[in-house]
């Protein structure tokens, strides 16, 4: 067998393979044996047709399975022959099988990066205090009880901020209907019965605060200046008149914190309370500050470690990437159009993302491989535990869908990758600002 190699890129290969005629002849009989045992030509029992017969009246068929037989198990030797351990196979391309002739194909495949492994010990990092104020215990307090509040109807004076406000709106800029201009998003343009609070900033700048001061029964003009970055492209930093009839004025009744409403939330007293909101509110960001370390630990890595990474990799990672952006914009409500006007931008985001995230993983695969870091079994179980929770099925059944699209390695080396960013993080040198 003859290998020659190229190296187009970091990351590619380029083999080109070609083995002696004799192997051919060799498969190519074995191959024609097998459907001399089997084929029916007409004017000879199954089985007992001539060999000749049977190789010029089946010779594409058997030159396919020849040539099924051959490539793959040629293409591992030509990979071992060049101690290339793939990533991915990109293409099989000028095959050529002919009995009498050598066999030849060219073979594309992604290989690993090659990189120096960074410094990775005492990394410094700048960290945050973490600490809950009690003006943060109030409002969170607060929120307890404006999710427990009730709504009485208000009759006898006009809206205040605060006031949940029931309104029809339409708007129209430069003389001409909003639903016009934005019809993809009609909800800017104009909606009945729509409920919203007086005096906070809503989904349509200035209209929340435009109706403070109306009573039910009114209609009134509220003008309003779109900023330069509003979501709807064709309204952004536009001026715009909306007008709004007020249909019903509710007004917010929070409950007292007393012992009905301590008994509601599961608490015993208000220092329980405030103690349990401050622990969960400390452990959030400390949670938040921990991220934030990561986040911090991984740039200074990725710096650390100049590299090209497999362009098939980067691909991959930025389909699911795009997928996850789309469908986050499907469930805030973006249109597909607005979607698709977006696409550029999106890609942009996804390929840088896909190149950090890949590079990243590569660093720390190292790290845990220099550090001998494995992934117990309990921790794979506790992985899948969480995988089945968050698709709302069984634990088996993620095992089983795993293993059959062969990515349970892939969860393995997942929690490599994370042990070693946290043992990374354990061992870095974090000055609290």
């Amino acid at each position: 067998m003859k290998v020659q190699m190229e190296s187009p890129s970091a990351c590619r290969r380029i083999l080109r393979v070609e083995v002696d005629s004799g192997v051919v002849d060799a498969e190519y009989d074995k191959v024609a044996l097998e459907y001399a045992g089997e084929a029916s030509v007409p004017g000879f029992r199954k089985g007992k047709a001539p060999i000749q017969l049977v190789r010029q009246r089946f010779s594409k068929g058997i030159t396919e399975e020849a040539s099924s037989r051959l490539i793959p198990q040629y293409y591992r030797e030509a990979l071992k022959s060049q101690n290339i351990l793939p990533v991915a196979v990109i293409e099989v391309r000028d095959v050529v099988v002919k009995n009498g002739e050598p066999l030849s194909f060219c073979i594309t495949v992604d290989v690993p990066p090659q990189f120096e492994l960074p410094k990775y010990k005492g990394i410094s990092l700048s960290g945050k205090k973490v600490e809950v104020t009690d003006e943060q215990v109030d409002k969170a307090i607060e929120g307890l009880r404006t999710r427990a509040a009730k709504y009485e109807a208000v009759t006898d004076k006009p809206v205040e901020a605060g006031h949940l406000v029931q309104i029809d709106y339409s708007g129209t800029c430069g003389g001409v209907s909003i639903g016009t201009i934005a019809a993809k998003t009609a909800q800017v343009g104009s909606g009945k019965g729509a409920w919203i609070m007086a005096g906070e900033s809503g989904f349509i700048p200035g209209l929340c605060e435009g109706i403070v001061g109306a009573s039910v029964g009114d209609a009134r003009t509220v003008s309003v200046t779109f900023p330069a970055d509003f979501r709807v492209d064709v309204l952004a930093g536009k001026q715009a008149d909306y007008v709004v009839a007020v249909k019903a004025v509710s007004r917010q009744i929070l409950p007292p914190v007393d012992a009905e409403f301590l008994k509601q939330v599961g608490v015993e007293s208000v220092e329980k309370l405030r103690d349990e909101i401050r622990n969960g509110m400390l452990r959030q960001a400390e949670e938040i500050e921990k991220s934030r370390q990561k986040n911090e630990l991984a740039k200074e890595l990725l710096a650390r470690s100049p590299m090209d990474v497999p362009q098939s990799l980067v691909a991959e990672e930025s389909r699911k990437i795009i997928q996850d952006i789309v469908s986050d914009s499907t469930r805030r409500g973006m249109s597909r159009d607005e979607i698709v006007e977006q696409h550029e931008s999106i890609s942009s985001v996804a390929e840088k993302s896909s190149q950090d995230n890949i590079k990243l993983e590569y660093i720390l695969d190292a790290i845990a491989s220099e550090e001998k870091l494995t992934a117990e079994e309990t921790e794979v179980e506790q992985t899948l535990e969480a995988i089945a929770a968050r698709h709302h099925t069984d634990k088996e059944k993620v095992r089983q869908d795993l293993e059959k699209r062969g990515s349970m390695e892939r969860i393995r080396r997942s929690i490599r990758v994370d042990k070693a960013l946290e043992l990374v993080l354990s061992q870095a040198k974090i000055s609290i600002a």
